[in-house]
């Protein structure tokens, strides 16, 4: 390796650093407030629910009243009111094309006893005036690329593990509440066979934004998912340090961590 692409990658990552200080400093607050969540479901088994296009095909009366963690626009999901949603995420930041006033739309319209948020979000989370459910807020700083993420746990009260997907924050999440096991479905992650294109359970554009990638060039996308996989192996890692059972269930899927 060149010593002239060393140098700069330590020099980036040194900021990175430096950033995710400063980032922990100003959120302080908002992040600490994760602890009263911390290991209070220690030893249960819950299930992560992606929102692949397999969870239509899934036998949902077996989540009846069981924990289970949601993302996004779960909300879309005709049995969404049956199992037990301990945890709703959403987690884009407030510089993304799909973050606005709509998500708490979304949360407003899943029943959970929990809501995780980007930690940069939480300024506009406060202005909004139509948030019509008492459960608690809860906010994550995913700062710490991988390559430089050496925690053996989840310390969601300080910065975390960077994630590319909400699907990766849910998880973190079930780890930090101390679930053992962790069943994922509707994790298809066929991002390569889709190119992006209407890769979940609902049809795009009825009451749910785009996703439409076909512009991007296929090696760009390649690269997203190896960074992406990357990241589920550190998920992997933190997982069996800690004696967590992460199951895919999904039928056909890609995600081959698990």
């Amino acid at each position: 390796m060149k010593l002239n692409y060393i140098i700069p990658r330590i020099f980036l990552d040194f900021l990175r650093l430096i950033r995710a200080i400063f980032i922990y400093l100003f959120h302080r607050k908002i992040l600490l407030k994760n602890k009263e969540i911390k290991g209070t479901k220690l030893g249960k088994t819950v299930f992560v629910i992606g929102n692949g296009p397999s969870l239509n095909d899934f036998n949902h009366t077996k989540l009846k009243n069981k924990d289970v963690i949601v993302m996004n626009n779960f909300d879309l999901c005709a049995w969404k009111d049956e199992p037990n949603i301990v945890a709703h995420c959403i987690g884009e930041p407030n510089n993304s094309d799909h973050w606005g006033e709509d998500q708490i739309e979304i949360s407003n319209n899943t029943n959970a006893l929990s809501y995780w948020y980007h930690y940069s979000v939480n300024d506009q989370i406060k202005k909004y005036t139509n948030i019509n459910h008492s459960s608690p807020f809860y906010f994550i700083a995913p700062v710490i690329p991988e390559n430089l993420f050496i925690s053996r746990k989840f310390h969601l009260s300080s910065v975390t593990l960077g994630y590319n997907t909400t699907a990766q924050m849910a998880i973190m999440i079930a780890i930090y509440m101390g679930y053992s096991q962790i069943n994922l479905i509707g994790f298809d992650h066929d991002m390569l066979k889709n190119r992006y294109v209407s890769p979940h359970f609902y049809e795009e554009g009825n009451g749910a934004v785009i996703v439409d990638k076909t512009n991007e060039s296929y090696l760009s996308i390649m690269n997203r998912c190896v960074k992406m996989w990357n990241r589920y192996y550190k998920i992997k890692e933190v997982a069996d340090a800690n004696n967590v059972c992460i199951t895919n269930k999904t039928k056909n899927s890609f995600l081959d961590v698990f």
